[in-house]
């Protein structure tokens, strides 16, 4: 993996990845205590993957709208 990334091609993919995935996974893990799952089959899993990302989606909406009071409008 060091030589792909070692490449121009391969800094250019991981510099367009880098902003745009790794900071969520970071900010859920982080600030959401999301450093492991309290469910154990997959099933479990996944349901409680979709419950993290439905928090996670509406905490940033939330602070939208409290950032831009005009915008709650449109939602």
């Amino acid at each position: 993996m060091r030589e792909k990334l070692a490449t121009p091609d391969g800094k250019k993919t991981y510099a367009r990845r880098f902003p745009s995935v790794e900071g969520v996974f970071g900010v859920m893990k982080s600030a959401r205590n999301g450093w492991q799952f309290l469910r154990r089959t997959r099933e479990r899993v996944q349901v409680e993957w979709s419950e993290r990302c439905i928090a996670h989606n509406l905490a940033r909406m939330i602070g939208f709208v409290r950032v831009n009071p005009i915008a709650a409008d449109n939602i």
